[in-house]
């Protein structure tokens, strides 16, 4: 059921960018003086519509994305020669309202990132730690003697400043690889592994280390032992 979730998901939000860059044509052809026909929000048969000015708005039954149509925009369309229909504009201003498109969606990816920057993203704290906060006993890292606790600041050279790092590195799948960490005395070690073509086990890709999850108490049932005693 998650994966067909994040798949409705994925097209949902593909359809909002159709939608933007649909309308950036609209106001730009508006702008321009050329008659738009209709702007549908969706695809299909249409549910409702309402006629403003010289454009039926529409609300069609496929809600993904929508369309423009503008006067004289379609080979299939009655040319008539006069000044609001699209081909009777100068070239620059047809350019103008082909670019429109993809440029209201460039504008809008920026202000989505600012809004992402102003309101800020909900991230788990481990992510921003090397801080080993388990080792599995039957793994390569605890042969080489690695403990909880230890922090990894370099592999096969490169420095390593989050825990996203160190998995981004481990998925490459390298044929051997050098760990520098420091322990938890203070003392920089490294160590070094060759992996065999053959080793399929997740935990040998990545050595067997886990992040450090930090206790953060995310929810206490009402009427628990936890409720009457913290609150």
């Amino acid at each position: 059921m998650t994966f067909v979730l994040q798949i409705v998901i994925g097209i949902f939000i593909l359809g909002i960018l159709v939608l933007i860059h649909e309308a950036g044509h609209f106001l730009v052809a508006k702008a321009c003086g050329i008659r738009v026909l209709s702007f549908s929000i969706g695809f299909g048969n249409v549910l409702l519509k309402k006629t403003i000015g010289d454009t039926e708005y529409r609300i069609s039954a496929i809600p993904f994305g929508g369309y423009v149509h503008m006067k004289g925009e379609h080979p299939e369309d009655q040319k008539e020669g006069s000044d609001d229909e699209f081909t009777s504009k100068p070239v620059w201003v047809r350019a103008a309202v082909a670019l429109a498109g993809p440029t209201a969606n460039i504008l809008s990816s920026i202000v989505f990132l600012w809004l992402l920057f102003i309101l800020g993203d909900k991230r788990p704290l481990y992510l921003d730690s090397t801080i080993i906060g388990a080792v599995d006993k039957n793994s390569v890292a605890a042969k080489a003697g690695i403990q909880p606790g230890d922090s990894i600041i370099s592999i096969n050279g490169h420095e390593v400043f989050t825990w996203e790092d160190i998995q981004y590195t481990f998925a490459l799948q390298d044929k051997s690889y050098e760990i520098a960490y420091i322990g938890k005395n203070g003392e920089k070690k490294t160590v070094l592994k060759q992996k065999k073509d053959t080793e399929k086990s997740l935990k040998q890709y990545t050595f067997g280390l886990s992040p450090s999850y930090p206790p953060i108490v995310g929810e206490i049932r009402p009427g628990s032992a936890a409720e009457k005693y913290f609150l």
